[in-house]
Formats: C-alpha cells, structure tokens, sequence
C-alpha cells in the first residue's frame, strides 16, 4: 500500500500513513518503546531517588519535557520513511502533521 495521495503524485496522504504506522507499531510496542527511552537514563536526573521515587519512570513522569516522546516518535518516523518510502525524508509539513497523528494515536505519546 502507498501512501501517496491518487491524486497528486507529489502529496502524501497522512491518513494513509498513520494507518501504516498503526499497522506496524502497537500500543503496547509503543509503550514498551517508551519506557525503554525513560529507563535509558538519558532524561532522568541523576539524583532522581533522592527527590523521593521508586524508578526513574515515575521521576520522568513527574519532570520529563518531552524527550523521550520526542525520541520514540523520531523512531517511528524514521522505521515508516525505512519500510514504506524508501529511505526518503518526509518534508517539513509532512512530518509535523505526521508527528501530529503519532501523538494522537498513542497516550504516551501526547503531549501532557
């Protein structure tokens, strides 16, 4: 399946690629992306058991600025540009709408 709109060779249809992105990325897969990234340790405060929490997951939740979202919706991008548009870069509107929908679609990924 494309994602290019019938009629315009040159448009994307972004419905068409949040369907594929849908398709290939669960919520649950997601989920676990995300949770990977926080546990990373590149978005955590290192003294982030002295400010009290258990795990550097609550301490995100509480303190995060939207990295690590950021960094799983990069990964999502990149892996429907990789599989789906031959390694070709969404333009800039492209992907802010695509971004748009990716944060739509999953709960982690919004925006809080």
């Amino acid at each position: 399946m494309s994602a290019f709109d019938a009629g315009c060779c040159c448009e994307m249809n972004i419905e068409n690629i949040l369907k594929e992105i849908e398709k290939d990325f669960s919520e649950e897969r997601v989920d676990e992306m995300f949770a990977e990234e926080v546990f990373s340790g590149n978005w955590v405060d290192v003294d982030w058991k002295e400010d009290g929490y258990e795990n550097e997951y609550d301490w995100y939740c509480d303190h995060g600025r939207g990295e690590a979202e950021s960094v799983v919706v990069d990964e999502i991008v990149l892996g429907w540009e990789e599989k789906y548009n031959g390694g070709k870069v969404l333009s800039g509107d492209e992907k802010c709408e695509v971004v748009d929908g990716i944060r739509e679609l999953y709960y982690n990924l919004g925006l809080r």
